[in-house]
């Protein structure tokens, strides 16, 4: 189950160099890592500003559920802390470091050239939680904007909101803005990543043991069918 460092048939030549491969990781790890930071920074900032409250879905009656910018601010930070991990072992395959047993292992696993297919199933799952945090923040801000000031477009950094200290805001438009581009391009950025694996996962073969499960409860299913 577990993945290989072999180069599959159907990579181009310039993917079958491990040092190339390596640097297209690292590069992709780090542009999630940076879209991460963009994504529950801001939103931690304005939680921060409204003491512990939340900007997403406020309105004239209070501020939103804190729950909702907490959720948001833990997948970002799960997401960074998974493509930290990955990083750190393109780069410590790219130093070409004195090999260690529980990095060859993690390396497996998190493979280039096909990663294992827990992995694969923890990223989909990932996937659809970033979906949830990019509609969220959306969404959110959408309502704040709507309630407060009429329609998104009017709704703008100049114009302020009041703070439970009684301050005003005036970057809290921004900072959401922010948040939720870096939520939409980090989704599509992922979702590609996804692709790729699936497909490779199942080029090489991966994904035959589910299919193969799945096509056995199919004809068992069958089977007592026609038993009674």
């Amino acid at each position: 189950m577990a993945s290989d460092d072999t180069a599959p048939a159907f990579y181009p030549e310039w993917a079958k160099k491990s040092k190339q491969i390596t640097i297209a990781g690292m590069i992709c790890c780090g542009v999630l890592i940076i879209l991460c930071l963009l994504i529950f920074i801001p939103l931690a900032v304005t939680k921060y500003e409204a003491g512990g409250s939340c900007f997403l879905y406020a309105d004239t009656f209070g501020f939103g559920a804190s729950s909702v910018c907490d959720y948001c601010i833990a997948i970002a930070v799960v997401l960074l802390i998974l493509c930290a991990g990955r990083l750190g072992l393109l780069v410590y395959k790219f130093l070409e470091k004195p090999e260690h047993p529980v990095i060859e292992k993690a390396s497996k696993w998190f493979s280039l050239y096909g990663v294992h297919l827990v992995i694969v199933l923890i990223d989909v799952a990932l996937l659809v939680l970033l979906l949830v945090v990019a509609c969220l923040v959306s969404v959110g801000t959408a309502h704040l904007c709507n309630s407060l000031f009429g329609s998104r477009s009017k709704c703008s950094d100049g114009n302020g909101v009041i703070l439970p200290d009684e301050s005003v805001s005036r970057s809290f438009h921004t900072s959401l803005s922010i948040s939720e581009t870096a939520a939409w391009i980090g989704f599509l950025f992922w979702l590609l990543v996804v692709i790729f694996e699936v497909y490779v996962a199942w080029k090489k073969d991966t994904l035959q043991p589910i299919t193969s499960r799945m096509a056995n409860l199919k004809g068992g299913d069958k089977g007592g069918s026609s038993a009674v």
